[in-house]
């Protein structure tokens, strides 16, 4: 990111912007899912538990009474290390899936936090109303 002096344009800064991206992303969804997820909704599926998916959980957790989130990863060990961190950060129970159906079966809100090209679920998995944050497809390789 480039910061500027409003009056003259000198450069003040240039800000590595990751960090910042993460937390303008999971806002957004905040915001999303404030005015379109049911109001009641109480369970999370994530897929996905790299960066982005932190302030996912973060944002729909600030809007919506959640009480438990289902997060999916392919990689083992880097979904409980989320699921552990996450259990900490908000303060409800943040538990693994074994398989990817467990974080779209029987939730209210879904998540996609992943760069994969690839669907990550089937829409048959899903119950009626449930509200889904699709986020990653920000290349055109990455959409179908």
């Amino acid at each position: 990111m480039v910061l500027l002096y409003k009056d003259d344009g000198e450069l003040v800064a240039l800000i590595e912007a990751d960090k910042l991206s993460q937390l303008r992303t999971g806002a957004a969804s905040g915001v999303a899912t404030k005015f379109m997820a049911r109001a009641d909704s109480s369970r999370l599926g994530i897929f996905g538990t790299g960066l982005q998916a932190r302030s996912q959980v973060q944002g729909v957790c600030a809007v919506r009474p959640i009480e438990t989130v289902i997060a999916y990863s392919r990689n083992k060990e880097k979904c409980g290390e989320f699921c552990k961190e996450m259990s900490e950060a908000v303060g409800i129970s943040v538990q693994p899936a074994a398989a990817p159906e467990e974080a779209a079966k029987d939730v209210d809100i879904i998540v996609t936090a992943t760069t994969s090209k690839e669907p990550v679920f089937k829409g048959e998995w899903m119950s009626k109303g449930t509200h889904i944050n699709a986020i990653g497809a920000n290349f055109i390789s990455r959409r179908k």
